[in-house]
């Protein structure tokens, strides 16, 4: 098992079959990238790896909404008016 450039780790797919939750828990919730024949044939993320993957994209797109809205006009209204 090593480490590519992008810090992604990496695990053969006879390893992740030997033991599929030794080979994911190893490296928290980092991504995982799994090998055959020295090709990535796929990826696997913890479920914690998951949910702050969800978290950083839902980030992107209320960024991306903020960002389209900035140069509308601003419309004042008092409490009262709500």
């Amino acid at each position: 098992m090593a480490d590519l450039e992008t810090n992604i780790a990496t695990i053969t797919l006879s390893d992740l079959k030997r033991d599929p939750k030794a080979a994911i828990t190893a490296y928290g919730d980092r991504p995982v990238a799994v090998l055959e024949n020295g090709r990535v044939m796929f990826y696997c993320l913890s479920a914690a790896g998951y949910e702050a993957l969800q978290d950083c994209l839902d980030d992107l797109e209320l960024g991306a909404i903020a960002d389209a809205r900035a140069n509308t006009p601003v419309v004042r209204v008092s409490l009262d008016e709500l």
